[in-house]
């Protein structure tokens, strides 16, 4: 693979207007020429999610709700679109737009926060679904972007038109990288993130265009204008030509550059009128729910207990009767006016629901449902004791095992503020005053894995966040009661197979830099979990455990050398069930996705499966997909095969060849 380096620091050291690149305006509309109302809230500002262009129409994605307002020079429409992914997929690719319906469903249960990008080399134009770890094509191909130490960007191509590694180099202040995509030319442009500074956090853009070959070809300033939490507001087309949502106090601007693919001597800037910054971060209100508190003690807190907490507060799986609902506002028994968050069902539904001023812990949130209480309130002009839930900080209070909900006004008060976005820890907090997120990892691109309940899909939820959407206001922060040491070496468990009448054998993988042992936990449902065995006598990434005439379930976690008290994350969890029943089933974990409906550091659905099956006594095993090509598990050993696909779909690989 060739390597190249590319030295920033060294280009386009001055600043000019002039500049070989072309800007237009194609589309300046008010939100009320749109029909729109952003809502505005604690998180975030939203409308607007994406956009995309075909011909001369102008397609705007909404953010709550699965529909596109079409713009072209003739009118102003709405087009429903029965699965919110189809307007990437379809806009200039091998789908039609007939009858104001886009056609063909994807397959795919997804939401207006995920993003695919598009590539034209070499053909055919493809698709790329991004989760900001690894962006995949359908026919497993793949671009790699990673950050290293602020001062180096690593792009590796391992595609068949692409296959080389470029590195660019920064003066210690990269904070971001994205693919935008790829032209026909094989050009590629990037949305580079840089530091300004870290405390305050200011951010600034730009769009960096590198040729097929490696060579950097221009660099656009980017201005901060961003009055809208949006998705994707970056495009291209096959020839280059980069589109730019931005959204105002005032309303929708989508610029056309062209030019960015020849060389450039300066940094190009966009029009003066344009130079200014408009994030919406500074138009959010820091109203808050704020309980009568006296001085507490610092209660001892684990990052590893935060983790596990926040995850069984997203998997939580509860009944919802029509009692528990109120899709209005509806006056509640203590006279406080109640709304229940758009998403809930009834039946059954997974993901505590938002509550403004809710505390309430995972079983109070049952017995409350139970007793015909209201499931969360999304009404922010009071606090309801007819309604369980959670809000931001009430969340984050749970996680951190605190007897009492601190409201984010307070937690100066409990926490320390980092120097360094680089010094965040699982189990800390991104914090502003009216909202708080709890911080789960750092993603190879630098985006910033958190789980929050918030009022982005009013529930407890993963989100990835980019530095500059959380510009201007955001502190990286600990709880100062919080254990300092932690362990990123999570272990991902493999395969958990029957080898014998009366032993099952586990498999896992792990960094073991540092690592000086594993524990393993079983569960008979999924929820309790218990230490089956621990470091003193598991070194090795496999195991053999008795399972006769029964079921478990597993998950494996690794524990530092030389600081015993220090667990990883859990792993993923598979199980098997062992019975005299002559039938065998596999279960294979095809769930790879870490920013579509899930968005966790691990998962358990498995479980499920195995649940059913151990309920009729039938013996199976459970192996994730990649292990697939060990003779092992071929297929032909199974009476069936049950494969959990998760969020997989037409444009991504689900059976190699």
């Amino acid at each position: 693979m060739k390597r190249t380096f590319l030295f920033i620091a060294t280009l386009f050291a001055s600043i000019s207007l002039i500049s070989q690149a072309q800007n237009s305006l194609i589309l300046q509309q008010t939100y009320k020429q749109l029909g729109l109302s952003p809502r505005i809230t604690n998180s975030g500002i939203y409308s607007i999610s994406s956009f995309d262009i075909l011909n001369d129409d102008i397609f705007l994605r909404h953010f709550d709700s699965p529909m596109m307002t079409v713009v072209n020079k003739n009118n102003i429409k709405e087009l429903k679109v029965e699965n919110p992914a189809t307007l990437d997929l379809a806009i200039g690719f091998s789908q039609k737009i007939v009858n104001s319906t886009i056609q063909k469903s994807t397959g795919k249960k997804l939401d207006g926060n995920f993003k695919l990008k598009k590539s034209y080399f070499g053909g055919l134009p493809q698709l790329f679904f991004d989760d900001n770890e690894n962006i995949s094509n359908s026919s497993g191909e793949n671009i790699l972007l990673s950050i290293k130490n602020k001062n180096e960007l690593s792009i590796e191509f391992n595609l068949s038109k692409i296959k080389k590694e470029f590195h660019l180099s920064f003066p210690s202040d990269l904070a971001f990288a994205e693919l935008v995509g790829i032209d026909a030319k094989g050009n590629i442009f990037l949305l580079i993130e840089r530091y300004q500074s870290e405390i305050p956090l200011n951010i600034n853009r730009f769009i960096y265009t590198v040729s097929e070959n490696g060579n950097l070809q221009s660099i656009l300033s980017v201005p901060m204008i961003k009055f809208c939490v949006t998705v994707k507001d970056f495009q291209i087309d096959s020839a280059g030509m980069l589109y730019h949502l931005m959204t105002n106090e005032k309303g929708i601007i989508i610029f056309r550059w062209s030019g960015l693919t020849e060389n450039q001597n300066e940094i190009i800037l966009y029009p003066k009128e344009f130079l200014f910054s408009e994030h919406y971060n500074n138009f959010l209100p820091t109203d808050e729910f704020i309980q009568e508190q006296t001085t507490f003690p610092l209660v001892g807190a684990d990052r590893q207990i935060a983790l596990r907490l926040s995850e069984q507060y997203v998997l939580q799986n509860y009944f919802c009767s029509a009692n528990n609902l109120a899709s209005i506002p509806v006056t509640a028994s203590d006279g406080d006016i109640v709304q229940t968050p758009p998403w809930l069902i009834v039946g059954m539904n997974s993901r505590v629901g938002y509550k403004w001023g809710g505390f309430n812990t995972l079983s109070q949130y049952i017995d409350g449902l139970k007793s015909n209480k209201f499931a969360g309130d999304i009404h922010t002009d009071g606090v309801s004791s007819a309604a369980v839930g959670v809000d931001c900080s009430g969340f984050v209070s749970r996680c951190w095992q605190l007897s009492y909900h601190s409201a984010t006004i307070n937690m100066p008060t409990i926490t320390t503020q980092y120097s360094s976005w680089d010094d965040l820890k699982p189990g800390d907090a991104i914090h502003k005053v009216g909202h708080v997120r709890l911080f789960v990892e750092k993603m190879p691109s630098g985006s910033l894995r958190v789980v929050e309940a918030s009022a982005r899909d009013w529930s407890t939820s993963y989100w990835s966040y980019a530095p500059s959407d959380l510009n201007g206001v955001y502190t990286p922060r600990f709880y100062n009661g919080m254990a300092t040491e932690f362990s990123t070496n999570k272990p991902e468990l493999l395969s958990v197979g029957i080898e014998t009448d009366s032993t099952a054998t586990l498999v896992w993988a792990c960094d073991t830099t540092n690592v000086f042992g594993y524990r393993l936990y079983n569960s008979t449902d999924g929820v309790k979990w218990n230490l089956a065995m621990n470091e003193s006598t598991l070194h090795n990434k496999f195991i053999s455990v008795p399972l006769k005439n029964s079921s478990s379930m597993f998950r494996v976690a690794s524990v530092l050398r030389g600081n015993p008290s220090v667990e990883s994350y859990w792993s993923n969890a598979l199980s098997a069930g062992n019975f005299s029943n002559t039938k065998r089933i596999l279960i294979i974990d095809g769930f790879e996705r870490s920013t579509g409906s899930w968005r966790g550091a691990g998962h358990i659905f498995v479980t499920r499966y195995g649940n059913a099956l151990s309920k009729n006594k039938i013996s199976f095993e459970s192996v994730k997909n990649s292990q697939l090509n060990n003779s092992r598990f071929a297929f032909s050993n199974y009476n069936a095969i049950y494969l959990m696909l998760g969020d997989e779909s037409t444009e991504h690989e689900t059976f190699s060849a």
